[in-house]
């Protein structure tokens, strides 16, 4: 009787009542299936954001230390061997960080990208993916310029080491004869 007065009230037959419940349940379970996904990323960008957060302060005391370092390096009152310990510690300093950040831009991208593959795509999502891409490719332009800088001071102490050492043979050579 129920079928009846659907294919009375819709004029959809038996057939047709089961495919478009069917469509229905369908339709219900992909819509489940895409709001758990948005869920799964809304937490894991909120997990990334979390994690910033506190990062930013441990980036912030990085930093410190790493210029702390780099005028140790300057300190002409110590020895070279120390000025270029220093050095070394600000390098490694920076490369820690700056590969902590490119992992997390990296992370940000890949939100972004899961996003975007569940919604239209629209202008503005392929903008903020590029903003993304350009602040990832920024901070491996910056690491490069740091890594660089800190690599000619390691050389012009390992030079001013090299020409101590030189001279001091030159030294003990002189007296010898």
């Amino acid at each position: 009787a129920g079928t009846a007065m659907v294919q009375l009230s819709t004029g959809m037959d038996e057939v047709q009542q089961k495919e478009f419940a069917e469509g229905v349940k369908n339709i219900a379970k992909e819509i489940n299936n895409e709001v758990a996904a948005a869920m799964k990323l809304k937490g894991l960008l909120q997990q990334l954001k979390d994690e910033e957060r506190e990062f930013s302060k441990v980036r912030a005391q990085t930093r410190q230390d790493i210029q702390k370092a780099r005028l140790d390096a300057l300190d002409e009152t110590k020895t070279v061997e120390e000025r270029l310990a220093a050095v070394q510690k600000a390098n490694d300093l920076e490369k820690k960080t700056t590969e902590d950040v490119i992992a997390m831009q990296r992370r940000k991208i890949q939100i972004q990208k899961e996003t975007m593959a569940l919604s239209e795509n629209m202008a503005e999502d392929l903008d903020d993916l590029a903003a993304l891409e350009v602040g990832l490719i920024d901070l491996q332009t910056q690491s490069f310029q740091t890594q660089k800088r800190l690599a000619t001071e390691m050389e012009t102490l390992k030079n001013e080491i090299a020409a101590k050492e030189k001279a001091a043979r030159d030294e003990e050579a002189k007296l010898e004869k």
